[in-house]
């Protein structure tokens, strides 16, 4: 099996090193369309109990593949907000869902582009999404990833920060941040 991403670990009193193989690989999977409506969702079993009620709100990746392959980290994906609300009701809670792509220069870059992600600050390699192995990607990828991260890098796939934990009315203002550092506009 491939592995894109080892972490190294050494156990007290020990020389030896165990690499545990994260292969964040199985964990992606693109999911390209946006629910912009309040979908119901199917409660599959048990109750939700009436205090249990509430939005939770989720960033991460909603696409890592492109015509040439695919990237391999978690962080790489196209930033992507998820929203899970819960609400009373008199027989069990309503689970509704929604989700959709932070449309910021990075997205719209990969559409401009027929769809090609943009090479940027991805930490794994670009993997080939059919033999499961790195794709050698040469100076020019590597020289073109650093001017998209300087120009027009906002991917923010990371994490999420509400600005006002009180507020909650259906207007709220929450921001979707990321793991690279910060640049001028």
């Amino acid at each position: 099996a491939l592995s894109t991403t080892t972490t190294a670990t050494k156990k007290v009193g020990s020389s030896s090193t165990d690499e545990t193989n994260v292969n964040f690989v199985d964990w992606i999977s693109d999911a390209p369309d946006e629910i912009t409506k309040w979908k119901p969702l199917p409660v599959v079993g048990g109750e939700i109990p009436e205090y249990v009620q509430g939005t939770l709100i989720r960033n991460g990746g909603g696409i890592w593949s492109d015509k040439e392959g695919m990237f391999s980290h978690i962080f790489d994906g196209l930033a992507k907000i998820r929203a899970y609300r819960i609400r009373p009701s008199k027989k069990t809670a309503k689970v509704e869902y929604q989700d959709r792509f932070v449309q910021g220069a990075w997205y719209k870059s990969y559409h401009q582009n027929e769809n090609e992600l943009p090479w940027g600050i991805g930490t794994g390699p670009l993997i080939d999404s059919k033999a499961q192995t790195p794709i050698i990607t040469g100076i020019w990828k590597t020289v073109k990833a650093l001017v998209n991260v300087a120009t027009i890098f906002d991917n923010t796939p990371v994490n999420l920060w509400d600005y006002q934990p009180q507020n909650s009315n259906d207007n709220k203002v929450i921001t979707a941040l990321t793991d690279a550092p910060p640049r001028n506009s």
